[in-house]
């Protein structure tokens, strides 16, 4: 499934001591088992792959600005490279895998409660119907070669870094963004690129938010592992938070 179930907490160390809980195998559930191997923490300065959009996501202006001052400051403690596995087509496999499965899971709600149904919802729904298994066959082909070259690129970085939306927080009245800088987008969900790509994958992924200032919306980071390198990603994360104060800001009371 592409739904991924995920945690928030007020620290780098309440998720670790969460996932501590929570993950590991079970044998009636054979999505759970993983990838066996050792997870040795770094030792050294970590190289970093950055990237604003993984080269096919739409980005906002301001966000790729924020991202930019955010990648000027980790370059203070790690070695920062500007770099992307080729996610050509992702956001098209994306689209497909995610309305067939919204169709399948869902599409009961739509001919008994469609009332009660989003537009967007309705939207995917309908979508998922008209596709066929050759369109899901070819899609999960292409999702194994954008893994492959996430792989890829782990081969000569630790650690890939991505901004953690494509917009700044919005307006509750606004449901979903239909366009960016004013370029409308496609369909309903594409504003979810910059992160539904990691999700297409399932590589493990720590999201931070960054420093601001006074007046700055919050603008948060995701950083990216291989798979089974959860320890590596929070000891790096704890580091982040130490040094250059990548952290929850409590509001004043």
């Amino acid at each position: 499934m592409l739904a991924t179930h995920g945690f928030l907490a007020r620290g780098v160390d309440d998720l670790e001591l969460t996932l501590s809980v929570c993950g590991g195998g079970d044998a009636n559930d054979p999505l759970s088992i993983g990838i066996a191997g050792e997870d040795p923490l770094l030792t050294g300065r970590p190289r970093i792959a950055v990237t604003p959009d993984f080269g096919v996501a739409p980005v906002s202006r301001e966000v790729r600005a924020r991202f930019t001052t955010a990648c000027d400051m980790l370059a203070g403690v790690a070695a920062v490279v500007p770099s992307s596995p080729d996610c050509s087509g992702a956001i098209e496999t994306f689209r497909t895998l995610r309305a067939t499965h919204i169709a399948n899971s869902y599409g009961e709600l739509l001919r008994t409660r469609r009332a009660e149904l989003t537009p967007t919802v309705i939207w995917n729904i309908e979508a998922g119907a008209k596709l066929s298994a050759e369109d899901y066959l070819n899609a999960e082909r292409r999702r194994t070669s954008i893994y492959r070259s996430f792989r890829e690129l782990f081969t000569c970085t630790d650690f890939l870094v991505a901004p953690a939306a494509s917009v700044f927080p919005w307006p509750n009245e606004i449901s979903d963004v239909a366009a960016i800088d004013g370029v409308e987008l496609e369909t309903p969900i594409d504003y979810l690129a910059v992160t539904f790509i990691v999700s297409l994958v399932g590589f493990p992924v720590l999201t931070l938010p960054a420093r601001r200032g006074k007046n700055e919306l919050p603008f948060g980071i995701q950083i990216i592992a291989p798979p089974a390198c959860e320890s590596r990603l929070f000891a790096f994360g704890r580091a982040l938070d130490n040094e250059l104060g990548f952290s929850h800001r409590r509001p004043p009371l």
